[in-house]
């Protein structure tokens, strides 16, 4: 097993969180086989994320399919990658210790697995933007996010991990744990799920630590610690979206996100109704409208990206 090719399907449904237990299971083993097939894991990972962030399904397709069409638009959309990060490098302020940045921005209603360069595992959910360097520096591994991320962090006691929002920073030596922050939405939240980590606010002098099964809320100006209501919901890293005892229009709200679209309410006896379920990402906001219906009847339209739900 140690000089088997790992199939590229099997491949792109364990990144797209679609594999089984035992696919799991077999490419973990297949992985820590040799540093080479570690290496191959990790080439194919990077290929399947620009294939995600091009928004081309065909393309994507033929790449699960593999081939000499599928290397070729590879490459080409590495020189793009490339290209920015030279960009980046030149309209800078000269600096010898500057490194070139990967951005990956995810589109609504999709999700990328990407591997840092420390080994660190992320989880970016739809509307996230990532920022982090080719490298990490000695002593200090930093990245940027705007959006939700699950992060499993590589454990390096000499190089604590940070991760830099808008309302304050999230630093670990390793651990496994949720961020979300968006600055336009003005939500902050650190959730905990193994480990320790210490929370931060932009301007304060003391940091908050987190226990296994807290979590941290911005709320007024300040960090609100509480245990964790529903640790199902962080199972939106396998493409699920589980809500409990939530409210119909809380759950609407989270539709407009997923997909970027503007659901109009004209039935506002049912916006209060508390919730549970879930339903797979992936299928689409009708599907999960549809859903819902099961719950308590209501009509709706879709013109493009409007929806309006009626009696």
């Amino acid at each position: 097993m140690n000089n088997e090719t790992m199939d590229r399907s099997l491949l792109f449904r364990y990144f797209e969180g679609q594999a089984s237990e035992e696919e799991i299971r077999r490419i973990r083993e297949w992985e820590s086989l040799s540093a080479e097939n570690a290496s191959a894991l990790r080439e194919e990972r990077k290929l399947h994320d620009i294939l995600i962030l091009s928004k081309e399904p065909a393309r994507a397709d033929a790449a699960r399919r593999g081939g000499r069409r599928w290397i070729a638009y590879a490459v080409s959309a590495a020189a793009s990658v490339l290209l920015l990060s030279v960009l980046w490098l030149n309209f800078r302020q000269p600096d010898v210790t500057d490194l070139a940045q990967n951005v990956i921005t995810v589109p609504a209603g999709q999700r990328v697995n990407v591997r840092l360069p420390d080994g660190t595992d992320a989880w970016l959910n739809g509307g996230t933007t990532l920022t982090y360097p080719a490298r990490f520096e000695k002593g200090r591994r930093e990245i940027s996010l705007d959006g939700e991320a699950l992060l499993e962090v590589f454990r390096d006691e000499k190089a604590p991990f940070v991760v830099k929002t808008h309302a304050g920073d999230v630093s670990v030596l390793g651990t496994r744990f949720d961020v979300e922050a968006s600055a336009s939405r003005q939500v902050f939240v650190t959730s905990l799920l193994s480990g320790k980590v210490q929370v931060q606010l932009n301007g304060d002098t003391d940091p908050v630590t987190l226990s296994p099964g807290q979590e941290a809320r911005l709320e007024g100006g300040r960090l609100v610690v509480s245990p964790i209501g529903h640790p199902e919901v962080f199972r939106w890293s396998e493409g699920l979206y589980c809500f409990t005892e939530k409210t119909f229009r809380d759950i609407l709200s989270d539709l407009e996100r997923f997909y970027e679209v503007d659901i109009e309410l004209q039935y506002p006896a049912v916006q209060g109704i508390s919730l549970t379920g879930k339903f797979r990402i992936s299928d689409g906001p009708e599907t999960a409208l549809r859903v819902l219906q099961g719950s308590f009847p209501f009509h709706y339209t879709k013109d493009n990206n409007h929806i309006v739900i009626f009696k």
